[in-house]
């Protein structure tokens, strides 16, 4: 629907810039084509006003190229606009869904919270690249087991990361945690392989 509503005014809004446009030449044609004679009969100005009417016509030409201008920022805003919710809605190569305990709890998502609004937008960002470019390896992914990996993220002092399993078309987010070594914790990437063998047990269920 949205899509839909985008592109009527998407081109609503050429229509009005090329209206505009066709009112500007044709202004211009016309001051520009004209007898001093004959514009001054028809616009019934005598003579010596000749300067004026210039500085008027320049005026208003002025005003439609700025409108014209306006015009095409905004529309060309529009079109990214749509470019990005199209492509963004329709390129995706897995989607993201967070692994739920039997109690319906989801950890990841819990962890994501806890954690600051730049390192959620960091780590956000990697994961959306993930899904966007899947199948992709290091530095942004690294396998750590069969069908398990991590998305890598550096924040500024501390390091990130994010286990998933991919389970028909989903990514499916395990466990995250903030390393203070290089090394992956043993009981992180334990927990990691239990939860990933739930999923490929039992598979994913988005209602449950």
């Amino acid at each position: 629907m949205w899509l839909k509503k985008n592109r009527i005014l998407l081109g609503s809004v050429f229509l009005l810039e090329v209206r505009l446009k066709f009112i500007g030449l044709a202004l211009v044609h016309w001051f520009y084509l004209q007898t001093p004679h004959g514009l001054f009969v028809i616009i019934r100005e005598p003579p010596h006003t000749a300067s004026s009417i210039e500085k008027r016509f320049e005026r208003i030409n002025s005003v439609i190229i700025t409108l014209c201008v306006r015009i095409r920022v905004f529309s060309l805003v529009l079109s990214y606009l749509f470019w990005y919710t199209y492509t963004m809605a329709e390129e995706k190569n897995i989607k993201v869904v967070f692994y739920k305990t039997p109690s319906g709890n989801e950890p990841v998502r819990a962890w994501l919270k806890s954690l600051s609004s730049d390192e959620k937008k960091n780590i956000g960002e990697d994961i959306k690249a993930v899904e966007m470019a899947w199948p992709v390896g290091l530095p942004l992914v690294r396998k750590m087991d069969s069908d398990l990996w991590e998305v890598r993220t550096n924040l500024h002092t501390k390091i990130s990361r994010v286990f998933f399993t991919v389970w028909k078309g989903f990514m499916v987010l395990l466990h995250g945690i903030i390393k203070k070594s290089q090394k992956t914790p043993h009981d992180d990437l334990e927990l990691a392989k239990k939860r990933r063998n739930d999923v490929l047990r039992g598979g994913y269920d988005e209602e449950k």
